[in-house]
């Protein structure tokens, strides 16, 4: 069985990681071992060029949901030749909820790529919460 996990230009790294997410369990390692493989080189590979399209340090223009600070940054976190990128809050003050955050770096709460989406809809809720 071949894999291809080509994207088209309309088609995000989000939705093929939960096309993955949906199919990989469905999967028997013992027959499928080598699908499996080549799709986790593939995810592997799209995480480092995403990495390598992320501004170290970029601060996003909008208000963290929880402390109401202005300090998400973008951070590469993890093995140089394997960054994980993920978006930190900086602030010092923000304390979300197990729930709302299970990734913290350096004391600092971090959502990572897959969890991005879910963070959108976040501070989109916050923001029309707010006016």
């Amino acid at each position: 069985m071949h894999v291809q996990l080509t994207r088209q230009a309309d088609t995000t790294a989000t939705d093929v990681l939960r096309y993955v997410r949906a199919a990989a369990p469905r999967l028997d390692p013992a027959q499928h071992a080598e699908v499996l493989a080549t799709t986790a080189a593939k995810l592997d590979q799209m995480k480092t060029t995403t990495a390598r399209h992320m501004t170290e340090g970029q601060r996003l223009k909008t208000e963290c949901p929880w402390c109401r600070g202005e300090q998400l940054m973008v951070r590469s976190i993890g093995a140089e030749k394997n960054p994980g990128v993920v978006i930190r809050c900086e602030t010092g003050a923000c304390e979300p909820s197990p729930g709302d955050c299970g990734t913290w770096h350096h004391g600092m709460p971090c959502w990572p790529l897959h969890e991005w989406d879910w963070l959108t809809r976040m501070i989109d809720w916050s923001m029309t919460r707010t006016k």
